[in-house]
């Protein structure tokens, strides 16, 4: 619910209503960082200060009850005040995250939540022993039939060798260990998680000479992308413009192959110089329909984040305008993701009509991911060597600058401090795309359409980006694009 509520609430609610509940959720992200300094201790205090300031609208709206629909006209909630003494605990212990409670909430479960629901609620606590002493005696005797029914001969497991009398002897304690326990332990390991950043680097250092070119998992900056050793499908340039309903696609293409660096392109858009008929050097595509993307931590660099699905599907059954995701392009090699956020500044283009940002990065709807083949009238193509995208750009629109609002810029809302974005569109008001190659990738994003009063009953999770005309980009989607946006 954190990761949404701000975005979807925004139209609805009032200001200071909406400004009460996102202090909180950036008290919460704040306060969960691996890494604070004094500075954000400061932010974390200012955002608590300002859900004070603001919590009086959350009663004035009705917002705050209790059963049957009761008014609370108060603040009294311990954990509330609890809040207050978090930044003198992170400067006495450290930051919060290193004391969990995972282990004690999953012993609550099931040393007291399981037993009482097991009983008729009288005689408390008796009634949990008693369950928790007959579960011990039906795992005792489950163990003791387990060993009788493999035939073990447990006399022969104990020797006068100090080794084993010591418990030294791995393969014995395996005989004697219960098959629900280690289902258990086992199931309670952490799991691994792929690690594309050496699977790229064996791959560059020649060890898997077998791996097909281009190659599958490459790493750019402190982000790795794979995708699968065979396509899902290989179309020709016309059928994939159908499939996909990408009519600017063989244009898109012809532009970029006008390019003289192939490998790094700085815009998605521009004006489009080639035809929609342009004649490309190949013909066929193969195509893949999802990526894996993994990056490295914010705070942490040595750490590596887990890996994370990127769709771009064509349209099929309910995703009646395809699968396709929302991800952060960078365009600008100087500009370095995450450490630089979105930078960019704001020129007049067009007499004042529009605003258009040049920033570091693009966010953009990843449509389709693609490899071209080479044919007989063009054996090789410098762009054969590349896994490329067709992407559809989102562009940022104009804020009041908090200290003049008289002008206006790449700033976030001051209520929501998210970006608001539009889709780049055309003078012909066609969507804007263009060619990059996958290496450009550095993030999964999130965007939610600005909902109004009332939602249009059109917006579903497949249609929610082809009817929603603006968007807020969801800062709180994900705790380390939290940490890069805000830069902290």
């Amino acid at each position: 619910m954190q990761r949404y509520i701000i975005a979807v609430i925004a139209d609805t609610v009032p200001k200071d209503f909406l400004v009460a509940i996102r202090a909180l959720a950036d008290f919460r992200y704040l306060s969960q960082a691996p890494e604070i300094s004094d500075q954000i201790c400061t932010m974390i205090d200012d955002a608590l200060q300002e859900f004070h300031n603001h919590k009086d609208s959350i009663i004035s709206a009705g917002a705050r009850t209790g059963k049957g629909g009761r008014i609370i006209d108060n603040w009294h909630i311990p954990k509330l005040e609890f809040m207050q003494s978090v930044t003198t605990s992170i400067h006495d212990n450290g930051v919060p995250m290193q004391w969990s409670a995972d282990h004690t909430e999953r012993c609550h479960i099931t040393e007291i939540k399981v037993p009482s629901r097991s009983g008729n609620r009288q005689d408390y606590e008796s009634q949990i022993c008693r369950y928790l002493d007959r579960i011990e005696k039906c795992r005792l005797f489950n163990l003791a039939t387990t060993i009788r029914d493999v035939e073990v001969n447990v006399s022969s497991l104990w020797s006068d060798d100090d080794d084993s009398q010591n418990g030294d002897n791995d393969d014995d304690e395996g005989l004697l260990k219960d098959p629900q326990q280690a289902t258990h332990s086992e199931s309670s390991r952490p799991t691994k998680h792929a690690n594309y950043f050496e699977l790229a680097e064996s791959l560059e250092r020649g060890m898997h000479p077998a791996a097909p070119h281009p190659y599958r998992t490459i790493v750019r900056g402190r982000t790795a992308l794979h995708i699968s050793r065979d396509p899902n499908m290989k179309l020709s340039v016309d059928e994939a413009m159908k499939k996909f309903n990408l009519p600017d696609l063989r244009g898109a293409l012809a532009d970029f192959l006008s390019h003289s660096n192939y490998e790094d392109s700085s815009v998605i858009g521009g004006r489009r110089m080639a035809a929609v008929d342009t004649q490309l050097p190949f013909d066929e595509l193969q195509i893949w329909t999802k990526i894996q993307l993994q990056n490295h931590s914010y705070h942490a660099p040595h750490n590596i984040l887990p890996p994370q699905a990127v769709n771009a599907s064509p349209p099929s059954g309910t995703w009646t305008f395809g699968r396709s995701d929302i991800i952060l392009f960078n365009v600008d090699p100087s500009k370095v993701w995450p450490q630089s956020g979105i930078e960019g500044v704001c020129f007049l283009e067009r007499l004042k009509v529009c605003y258009k940002f040049v920033s570091g990065h693009h966010v953009a709807q990843l449509r389709i991911v693609f490899c071209v083949v080479p044919c007989r009238r063009a054996p090789y193509h410098p762009c054969a060597d590349l896994i490329l995208t067709y992407a559809q750009r989102f562009d940022v629109i104009p804020q009041p600058c908090p200290q003049s609002p008289e002008q206006k810029g790449l700033y976030v809302e001051p209520s929501t401090k998210m970006y608001r974005m539009k889709r780049a569109r055309r003078s012909d008001r066609s969507i804007m795309g263009g060619i990059l190659p996958l290496g450009q990738v550095r993030a999964l994003v999130n965007l939610v359409p600005l909902f109004g009063e009332v939602a249009d009953n059109r917006l579903t999770k497949e249609t929610l980006l082809e009817y929603g005309s603006e968007f807020r980009l969801n800062s709180y989607f994900d705790k380390e694009l939290f940490y890069a946006l805000r830069r902290l």
